[in-house]
């Protein structure tokens, strides 16, 4: 008996004799990964909304040699897509355009580091020296003040010469710990209390403390590039990941640069929220693939991009397909599924041919298999 062949097509998928069931990705460049190209990505990792390259720009002319409101009205306009530090330094720069209409961007940001970053880091000086001045007070040993004198002359030299010099409190405390280790007990506790006054720079000002003497236009920029959509490997390419989309994740930029090459399954314990987030951003593109704007060829990249996630998170993520809406995502769980039942039939075929009770082929079979399976399956699609 001859079988015609039976080509079924479900999306990008098709079913024959010639060409078996592939689910993965396709090989591209990251420059070329077209989820990086769109608008209103929401960030996998953070849920930020990205900006593109020419968003930076648009924003960039939009803002440079602005003053008063219309310096205002531009940054309030693209606050949504700026991270927690960017946004609270908008809200000083604009409440201090309107304060002083007259002056651009890079004035008002070094205008606040006078009056806010320059004093705070003054009062890190003087609270170093009080210590320094108590030290010296204190009836101990000369050899075990000498080397904590040392370590806090080098603190204030930091702080006084250079205001870039960022002061780290945490670090600060560690190795003055370390230092009073064999320091009488009570004077120890008396330096370690008075250096509790010392004062971290508040997130508000971090982003002035770096950008206080830059240009307007690296200032403008600065306030976005962390939120710039970049394309970051799941497994990273130093441990062998592919330039495949199904091991692509969009993310901004500062979530891409936080990770580095570190392994996928450790680094995503410290992301709590990641899996409502990665759902998130999947709901985003299946709505891009629904509407037309993401091209046909990325219909099974939700699908893919959640197999990888799975496996490089050693399951402890474990996104499920029923947790997106899309159809589509579903109809590919049961291509899968369909395929290894297909497995199935083969090895009982292989029994039966054996004991003589059934002369198909290989090829017939499976042909057969396909068609009534498959037409159940998308019966609904077709």
């Amino acid at each position: 008996m001859q079988i015609t062949p039976i080509t079924l097509k479900t999306n990008k998928y098709q079913i024959s004799n010639k060409k078996p069931l592939a689910f993965r990705g396709f090989d591209c460049s990251e420059d070329n990964f077209e989820i990086k190209k769109m608008y209103d990505i929401p960030c996998p990792i953070c849920k930020i909304d990205m900006v593109k390259g020419n968003q930076i720009d648009g924003f960039l002319a939009n803002a440079i040699n602005k003053t008063g409101e219309d310096l205002a009205k531009v940054l309030l306009r693209y606050q949504k897509y700026c991270h927690e530090t960017e946004s609270k330094t908008i809200d000083k720069i604009v409440e201090t355009a309107r304060k002083n209409p007259n002056i651009n961007i890079a004035n008002i940001l070094f205008s606040i580091a006078q009056q806010e970053l320059f004093f705070l880091k003054a009062e890190q000086v003087r609270i170093l020296k009080e210590i320094k001045e108590e030290i010296l007070e204190q009836n101990t040993k000369e050899e075990e003040k000498e080397e904590v004198i040392e370590f806090l002359d080098n603190q204030i030299e930091r702080i006084s010469c250079d205001f870039n010099k960022r002061f780290k409190k945490g670090n600060f405390f560690k190795n003055l710990v370390i230092l009073l280790e064999n320091y009488p007990q009570k004077e120890a506790c008396e330096i370690l209390k008075k250096a509790t006054e010392i004062q971290n720079i508040p997130k508000e000002l971090k982003f002035i403390e770096k950008n206080y003497n830059k240009t307007q236009k690296e200032i403008l920029v600065n306030l976005l590039l962390p939120s710039k959509i970049t394309c970051e490997h799941i497994k990273p390419k130093a441990r062998g990941g592919e330039n495949n989309t199904a091991n692509y994740l969009a993310q901004c930029s500062k979530c891409n640069s936080a990770r580095g090459d570190e392994e996928f399954s450790s680094w995503v314990e410290t992301v709590p929220e990641f899996k409502s987030n990665f759902i998130n951003y999947l709901n985003t593109i299946n709505k891009k693939l629904k509407s037309g704007e993401l091209s046909s060829d990325y219909s099974d990249y939700p699908y893919d991009v959640i197999k990888t996630i799975n496996t490089e998170s050693n399951g402890a993520i474990n996104v499920e397909l029923k947790d997106i809406a899309e159809e589509s995502c579903v109809a590919n769980m049961q291509l899968d599924l369909i395929k290894q039942k297909l497995e199935d039939k083969k090895t009982q075929l292989n029994i039966l041919r054996q004991k003589k009770e059934l002369y198909l082929n290989d090829e017939q079979f499976i042909l057969i298999c396909e068609y009534s399976a498959l037409k159940k399956e998308f019966k609904k699609l077709d």
